[in-house]
């Protein structure tokens, strides 16, 4: 496994770590990554991005790194986290998907936390986020047989945050296809890069499958933009804080669109809207109206995203919005075949 992917992200299913034996069968000595619901065990060493060495005493916690030592006083970790300094990130249940609330509490204790610690920094630095890309926008171009196999680790190892580079991928893939050469400069190198992801939103709480009878629309403006206003439902990674903006492809119809399928067009909807110089400029008006309550994979955010007149622009040609998102759309059904390999792996 590449660097990039190891230790950061680990294996969800494996709670338990399965010690390791001699040729005599007795168990020896092991290690392994602090994993959510795992405790580190007496003498046990924990790669933490530095490694410290664990040890029970007393009902506490002591870990020592050579250089710095902490001690935690019993307990669930996550109550621990209030008082160090966190900021959004101390409530456990908004922690970053592959950290876990032992992990980081170490973290912060040891020796400090900062961006490079978080799963999805070290992703992006490693250039995995833009491997299949378009290398005119700063993707690296390598083919789908080769992207596969980082796709199938990834969702192996954490398919929760797995969803985000996915559905971002898939979004630079309709606009490098359908988007405009101003539109494919100021946002895909973002993209490719990880500085900003993508989402995609379809579903509409009347408009299931049947998306010919979505009710979003898009109104245009005099500079060629459209206020887009409307309300999706189940929008994976719609709304977080691991990049610093979050691209959204949106169906809406214009005021003249034909009724059914081939009145829908595609927008490009930003978080924050991006000044002509590459600066992200004022929040754009939609927002997060609530986040899905899910049977699984709960590491994710799917949102309901309420448009309210939001600055957008569009994929494409009027009224083909539909074709232009089924780019996206088929690359995500492969990326969930491979989710089912990476899984059962």
């Amino acid at each position: 496994v590449p660097d990039a992917l190891n230790p950061a992200i680990q294996r969800q299913d494996r709670h338990v770590a399965r010690p390791t034996r001699d040729q005599q069968g007795a168990p020896t000595a092991r290690s392994r990554d602090v994993v959510p619901g795992g405790k580190p065990q007496t003498g046990e060493t924990v790669r933490i991005g530095l490694t410290a060495t664990c040890t029970e005493r007393g009902g506490e916690l002591h870990c020592d790194s050579g250089e710095r030592s902490a001690i935690l006083q019993g307990g669930d970790p996550s109550d621990h986290l209030g008082g160090v300094g966190l900021g959004a990130h101390a409530d456990a249940g908004r922690l970053h998907p592959g950290i876990d609330p032992q992990r980081l509490l170490i973290l912060q204790l040891l020796g400090g936390l900062d961006r490079h610690d978080y799963v999805p920094q070290t992703i992006v630095e490693g250039g995995w986020n833009g491997l299949g890309g378009n290398p005119d926008f700063g993707g690296m171009g390598m083919p789908k047989t080769l992207v596969a196999q980082f796709e199938e680790m990834m969702q192996g190892a954490n398919m929760a945050f797995g969803l985000a580079p996915m559905l971002t991928a898939g979004a630079c893939l309709a606009l490098d296809a359908h988007g405009s050469d101003e539109l494919k400069e100021k946002y895909l190198p973002n993209m490719y890069s990880g500085v900003w992801s993508g989402a995609m939103d379809l579903t509409e709480p009347h408009a299931g499958t049947d998306l010919g009878i979505i009710r979003t629309k898009a109104e245009p403006n005099e500079d060629g933009s459209f206020n887009v206003t409307g309300t999706k439902i189940f929008i994976t990674w719609g709304e977080h804080d691991m990049a610093e903006n979050i691209i959204h492809l949106v169906l809406a119809k214009l005021p003249d669109a034909p009724k059914g399928p081939k009145g829908i067009s595609l927008f490009l909807v930003p978080k924050f809207l991006v000044n002509d110089d590459g600066s992200l400029g004022e929040r754009n008006s939609f927002s997060c109206g609530s986040i899905e309550k899910k049977m699984g994979i709960k590491g994710s955010a799917t949102c309901v995203m309420n448009f309210d007149g939001a600055k957008g622009w569009l994929v494409g040609e009027e009224n083909k919005g539909l074709a232009a998102m089924f780019t996206m759309m088929n690359y995500e059904r492969l990326g969930v075949g491979i989710q089912g390999i990476g899984a059962a792996e």
